[in-house]
């Protein structure tokens, strides 16, 4: 998105674990090519609330498992959307190497794992009647966090709430994207935030262009592709 502000471009980023980049050279990379001023990047240091996450259905240990090549095409399969069929993970298991049962048993063990938190329906936040949303972001003192995350995630308008790094530019350490069915009334679930919290340092971000939006792809073959081409001509200027 563009947001009404001197930080104009924000975007979300995830690489696979398997990444040769990695996120921060990855973002480094797309901030070149862009020719940003600034580059800041954010990383979520702490989730205190967001609607497509729903940890206490993890039943599993939390320490990183490796994929077997298996599972990795189990994920490729599982995060399209389910066709409106009676037996729907068969129509998905189709045109791919792996059977019905096994797609479904392989899910099962990773949600166990803790490896797929969640698998449901997500509502679009515009079609309910929500026409408006704003990224409220707001200086909370480090000791207050904690009790300010989840206070301001108690709130039924708050769809996702991250602590994230601070910069000498940017010293907001708090965000909280919220929902409503204009601006003004965004504006006011932030004004009644800010009432409850007694956090005044703050400010309201809103979208004033969509440039793309769409679900991360795990394991995504174009991703791999971008990712060879860059790192090697990444190496190659090295090398001059």
């Amino acid at each position: 998105y563009r947001r009404n502000n001197d930080f104009n471009l924000w975007f979300t980023i995830a690489v696979s674990p398997n990444s040769q980049l990695g996120l921060e050279k990855t973002v480094q990379v797309l901030g070149e090519e862009a020719e940003c001023d600034i580059v800041r990047p954010l990383p979520t240091l702490k989730l205190f609330k967001t609607e497509e996450i729903h940890p206490e259905e993890s039943t599993g240990d939390t320490k990183y498992v490796p994929l077997t090549p298996l599972e990795v095409e189990c994920v490729r399969l599982l995060q399209h959307d389910l066709p409106l069929q009676p037996r729907p993970f068969d129509v998905l298991a189709k045109n791919s190497s792996v059977a019905a049962d096994e797609l479904l048993s392989t899910a099962r063990t990773l949600q166990k794992r803790g490896q797929i938190r969640h698998f449901g329906g997500i509502v679009q936040s515009r079609k309910p009647g929500f026409s408006a949303s704003a990224m409220g972001v707001w200086i909370v003192p480090p000791a207050q966090v904690d009790e300010i995350g989840a206070r301001m995630s108690q709130n039924r308008a708050v769809s996702h709430c991250y602590l994230r790094p601070v910069y000498e530019d940017w010293p907001y350490n708090l965000y909280t994207i919220v929902h409503g069915r204009s601006v003004d009334e965004c504006e006011s679930i932030i004004n009644d935030i800010a009432a409850d919290t007694g956090i005044r340092d703050k400010q309201a971000l809103y979208p004033t262009k969509e440039y793309k939006k769409a679900r991360i792809t795990l394991f995504s073959l174009e991703a791999d592709e971008w990712e060879a081409a860059h790192g090697a001509k990444r190496a190659a200027t090295a090398a001059s």
